[in-house]
């Protein structure tokens, strides 16, 4: 064929490979050497990057960060051993002559300019300073060097440049403050951060995903196939109509086009690489996040509400459309313009990843690779690919191509989206990890390969290569983080260390056992009829391929976390398959019947939800699960009424904590005050009293993380689990602005609302576990005291579960007040983030979204599997 019809295929897989980096951190080395200029005695410092953290009239203030010069003394890495001293602004202002005003071993701030630096620090050296703070002329840093001829460099205080901003604020506190003292340290980044364990489970987990959602579409076309034979039938299958036809096959001169493409497109970006570019980057990105996020929320979807899926209207120029995409849309456009408003805050990055994750999966949906040559030479393709831009594209350009557009190094902005990041929690120059796209869907492509022919074969897991390939990413993944760290972070080619893996596995176990001839050619098993090729059908890919041209943004998908999407399916698969199903009329009669007495459970057989789980009968019987969607909820009144306690509830909750944090914060000493043992009470007081009242109507969640708990544990719908979600995110923000209105503007922004925050001394990371550790401890107090089985054994158990819940709740909060002011609750965190709105307030917001949420998770898991071995019990 002419190579005109596989330019459109290279250019959408150079697309592909574009969208791939070498892993890195973005924020900057905290340690860096320069070649450039090289180190003499007395002039050998590593660039560091330096913390100065101010104290305005003996009150922490704001922190700036700077770099270390290549000259004086070395800056101490621990905040401890950092001395807090007074800072003063030097006359005249450039410290080229020795300065009028007075020194004794103070921190000196000079401008930059009219002579060198090192004369600057002799200067300030001479003049008895401790330290001397430049300040840039730019807003950027600037590598502090020495000069070529200078031989006599004494210098024995530490230097540190500034950028413009922060001398500017300096100043501004220097001229409105009595005194202003300084600290300066440069704590040393962990070998390891956890962030890194979460990249490698998201990306392995991702590949998963794809895997089996490609090999269970083959093996639906390859079922109806059989079905054919058994029937004796001389019809040929419409291969156009099946899943499996909506696929572009891969070939070999796709394969081998896509890197001029892809060099092409990557130099593009690095010299139109400003923010601009980055903007139209994150508009294309939502496009396809919107797209996809449509497609996936359908695909699942569409298994309980069929006939909607099935039922379609034409609408110009999109064509067929069914009823399901339809009401999804509204939501995906939602989500992705919310993420493009949001995504330069501290929480970003959860809506990027999630559209990240949609991006892969939807594309291994589309593009697969038909036999074992061409992902040979599409892999190969990509490793030369790698090399080149990473390693020796800094011969010929000063720099590396990829880590610079990776870093989106010169546009001021936080980089391009097309990548997955999560924040480094235990560093203390925070910063991401990131993972480009590339190196999760090449190897993919060859990956999700193996299982389709593993299942179309009948290999079991064993005996197949699917295995041993997801085994071999995983391990060559695990050895570039390995090597980015030997490597003192600097960006590693992902594929330099994953594709001899992934490629020498299945080449060498198919040479092993016979199949290296089926796998490099055919890539499917030999069938009995020659009427479907599933892998590869010519016509079908043509007539995909001109509806991914038609429509860009179709490979996009949205997925769940993936940890959470598993465990509901297992859930969902483990109900299928043990409660047997209801007649017809006796299913009519439940829905018709309204259980008052609960306010939250329709089906006589379940139990009530949270704290509202009373049994009437001594006898225990296992509760079968809720259905992860009831419709029939949303006609009973006992179903709003539910979602207006929860709204009441957390709306007294936040009114009456966040009245008294602030009257805590108000008293001018702690015995004036109930101090923290008050505050705990109030929280843990309130708890249960609403729960007590709430119980019997919605359950007494009054807690998002509490209801996230329950639903994993399938004891409520997911329709109910939303409403009560947004219910309590509603009823906080309203109680969190009922007491801003009583105190006043002033008052409330004075002392913080009440705002959840990471305090002073403590990491991100030491907020996010104390926040899971918390949660987990509240969460699994409420299955205890809610379980159905202790209740039907112990009568007196449903009257007193507030109380062990409220003492919970008392008890973490007395343990974790001095972290993060204790969050556990979203709702809580989010309405007094809302009505406070203040950067700070928002910075940390994430904590109190993710700890909660894993923490209430871990319960789940840890309750109903462990302790109540729930999926291993027999249902009657």
């Amino acid at each position: 064929m002419a190579v005109e019809k596989f330019l459109p295929v290279a250019a959408f897989l150079a697309l592909i490979l574009l969208l791939r980096h070498a892993p890195s951190v973005i924020a900057g080395d905290i340690v860096h050497d320069d070649d450039s200029t090289p180190k003499k005695p007395g002039c050998e410092n590593q660039f560091v990057l330096v913390k100065v953290q101010t104290w305005v009239n003996d009150k922490e203030d704001d922190e700036f960060v700077g770099v270390g010069a290549r000259f004086g003394t070395t800056i101490v890495s621990k905040e401890k051993n950092a001395k807090h001293t007074r800072l003063i602004l030097s006359d005249p202002r450039d410290c080229c002559n020795p300065p009028k005003n007075k020194i004794a071993g103070d921190v000196i701030m000079v401008d930059r300019g009219n002579c060198t630096f090192t004369k600057k620090a002799k200067t300030a050296q001479t003049a008895n300073a401790s330290a001397i703070l430049i300040i840039n002329n730019q807003k950027e840093l600037y590598k502090m060097v020495c000069e070529p001829d200078e031989t006599d460099l004494n210098i024995h205080i530490p230097a540190v440049m500034l950028p413009r901003d922060a001398g500017a604020r300096l100043e501004e506190m220097l001229t409105s403050a009595s005194s202003v003292s300084v600290q300066l340290y440069s704590p040393r980044r962990p070998a390891v951060d956890v962030a890194e364990v979460f990249l490698w489970l998201l990306a392995v987990l991702t590949i998963l995903c794809a895997s089996y959602w490609s090999a269970w579409r083959v093996r639906e076309a390859a079922d109806e196939h059989n079905k054919l034979l058994k029937d004796a039938s001389d019809e040929v299958p419409d291969t156009i109509n099946t899943g499996v036809s909506r696929v572009v096959n891969m070939n070999m001169k796709a394969a081998v086009l896509f890197v001029v493409l892809a060099s092409c497109f990557l130099f593009m970006i690095y010299k139109l690489m400003s923010p601009w570019f980055i903007d139209i980057l994150v508009v294309l990105f939502c496009i396809g996040g919107i797209e996809g996020l449509q497609t996936c929320l359908v695909a699942l979807l569409s298994r309980w509400f069929k006939h909607a899926a099935k039922t379609y209207i034409k609408i110009p120029f999109f064509g067929a459309i069914s009823y399901l995409t339809l009401a999804v849309s509204p939501f995906c456009i939602t989500f992705a313009v919310l993420w493009a408003v949001y995504r330069t805050h501290s929480f970003g990055w959860i809506g990027q990843d999630i559209l990240g994750i949609a991006l892969i999966i939807t594309v291994l949906q589309i593009v697969h690779v038909p036999n074992l040559k061409v992902g040979t030479v599409l892999l190969s393709c990509a490793f030369i690919y790698d090399l080149f831009w990473v390693f020796v594209s800094a011969k010929f350009f000063q720099q590396s191509v990829m880590i610079v557009v990776a870093r989106a190094d010169g546009s001021g902005e936080d980089g391009i989206p097309m990548l997955l990041k999560f924040p480094r929690i235990f560093d203390p120059w925070g910063g991401y990890s990131i993972i480009g796209f590339g190196d999760i869907l090449l190897p993919g492509m060859l990956v999700a390969f193996s299982l389709r022919y593993d299942w179309l074969a009948n290999k079991n897991i064993r005996n197949g290569y699917f295995l041993w390939a997801i085994f071999a990413y995983g391990f060559g993944l695990l050895v570039t983080y390995v090597a980015l760290n030997l490597m003192d972070g600097h960006g590693q080619p992902a594929l330099l260390y994953i594709v001899p893996f992934t490629l020498g596995t299945l080449l060498t176990l198919g040479r092993k056992r016979g199949d290296l001839q089926v796998l490099w050619t055919r890539g499917e098993p030999e069938r009995p009829c020659p009427h479907i090729r599933l892998q590869h059908s010519g016509e079908g890919e043509n007539v995909m391929f001109d509806q991914v041209t038609r429509k860009v943004s179709c490979f996009a998908l949205f997925s769940v976390p993936c940890s959470v999407f598993l465990f509901g399916i297992r859930w969902r698969i483990i109900a299928t398959l043990n409660v047997p199903r209801l007649s017809l009329a006796k299913k009519r009669k439940m829905e018709r019947e309204e259980d008052v007495k609960v306010g939250a459970n329709k089906f006589s057989e379940r139990h009530a939800l949270g704290t509202g789980a009373q049994s009437e009968k001594p006898e225990y019987k296992e509760a079968p699960p809720a259905p992860l969607f009831e419709p029939g909820e949303l006609k009973s009144w006992s179903f709003y009424r539910a979602g207006i306690a929860e709204f009441v509830a957390t709306f007294l909750f936040l009114y009456i904590t966040i009245l008294t944090v602030m009257g805590v914060n108000r008293s001018p000493s702690k015995c004036s005050s109930v101090g923290i043992q008050g505050i705990a009470w109030s929280f843990g007081g309130m708890i249960f009293a609403l729960v007590y009242c709430t119980a019997g109507i919605s359950g007494g969640h009054i807690n998002p993380a509490v209801t996230f708990g329950l639903f994993l544990a399938r004891k409520l719908s997911l329709t109910r689990a939303v409403f009560y979600m947004v219910m309590q995110c509603l009823g906080a923000i309203c109680g969190a602005g009922v007491v801003k209105g009583f105190e006043g503007n002033a008052r409330f922004e004075m002392y913080k609302g009440g705002a959840n925050m990471v305090n002073h001394g403590y990491s991100k990371g030491d907020g996010l576990g104390a926040e899971i550790v918390g949660t987990f401890v509240l969460v699994y107090t409420v299955f205890s005291a809610t379980d159905a089985k202790r209740n039907a054994r112990d009568s007196h158990v449903p009257i007193l579960a507030p109380l062990p819940i409220g003492f919970a709740v008392f008890l973490v909060h007395l343990a974790t007040i001095p972290i993060t002011g204790t969050g556990i609750n979203p709702a809580r965190s989010l309405g007094a983030a809302i009505i406070f709105n203040r950067d700070h307030a928002w910075n940390d917001q994430w904590i109190f979204w993710v700890g909660p949420f894993v923490g209430a998770a871990i319960a789940a898991v840890y309750h109903q599997i462990v302790i109540r071995a729930i999926p291993f019990k027999s249902r009657p």
